[in-house]
């Protein structure tokens, strides 16, 4: 993976079907044992890998999964406290209904391992609740709310790790839930504050 700064990592993950191979943002097979150019930034041309796309969604046995904004708290906070169970310092982060991002340090370098463990965690929470408040939540015995496996970033130095801070918490002004640490919670006017302007000084560089 490269040079890890403290066993920092960002990882991100997505629920089940909003990210499949030949996606028009972008994708990468694993091992990169197919090339695609571009990603969700510079986008491939969607004629590329037009095939692949119409297979994935054809292979696909249920509807993708979008979380509801009154589901994300329970899932987000599920994931985190199964991490910090198994001993991985969590800084922040975020779900959108779709995508995951966090940012946490892993002493042991399990990332995915732990992470694997973290979102069944948290589906069996979710389960649990919609079915102790008779809320159908669309999923039948043995499926998950989430795709597989999961995006590992090695975070570099210290700036880097900063970059993903700002980068993770700005998806709060996009409606998304954020999670972050307690020991930070009295920063956490100031922290959005920051986020505010770095993102401000971005645009007008």
């Amino acid at each position: 993976m490269g040079t890890v700064f403290n066993n920092w990592y960002h990882l991100t993950s997505w629920t089940y079907g909003q990210w499949v191979r030949g996606d028009l943002r972008g994708w990468r097979a694993r091992h990169h044992r197919e090339h695609c150019e571009g990603d969700y930034k510079h986008r491939p041309d969607p004629e590329d890998h037009k095939d692949k796309r119409n297979f994935s969604y054809d292979a696909m046995k249920r509807d993708p999964v979008c979380l509801s904004h009154h589901l994300r708290r329970i899932v987000i906070d599920a994931v985190v406290e199964n991490l910090i169970d198994h001993k991985v310092e969590v800084l922040c982060a975020e779900l959108d209904g779709v995508h995951l991002h966090i940012l946490a340090r892993f002493p042991q370098r399990d990332v995915r391992r732990k992470t694997g463990w973290s979102k069944f965690h948290a589906t069996k929470t979710l389960k649990a609740h919609c079915s102790a408040v008779g809320y159908d939540l669309g999923l039948n015995e043995g499926e998950g709310i989430w795709g597989k496996r999961c995006g590992v970033k090695p975070i570099k130095d210290r700036n880097h790790q900063f970059e993903t801070l700002a980068y993770i918490l700005h998806h709060e002004q996009q409606g998304a839930d954020v999670w972050i640490t307690p020991a930070w919670h009295d920063r956490l006017d100031s922290l959005r504050a920051w986020v505010i302007e770095r993102r401000r000084r971005k645009r007008t560089r």
